[in-house]
């Protein structure tokens, strides 16, 4: 989507953090109820490397990485 990323979970985790980082200067933290099933993340747009990374409550992450 223009200037956001969906961030959606197949799966409850509870409440989980999500930080998402770019090359292009995106520095963005927030919390995740994952049995909402999805989330808008706001993101520049700008030409780089992505960076996603969520980490459940009891320590487990998931990272993830798209460019654009």
């Amino acid at each position: 989507m223009d200037g956001y990323v969906i961030l959606g979970s197949s799966t409850v985790y509870g409440t989980v953090s999500v930080s998402l980082t770019s090359t292009a200067g995106d520095n963005y933290s927030t919390s995740f109820d994952t049995s909402d099933g999805a989330i808008l993340l706001p993101i520049s747009g700008d030409a780089g490397l992505y960076t996603l990374q969520i980490t459940t409550s009891g320590g487990l992450q998931f990272v993830g990485e798209f460019t654009i």
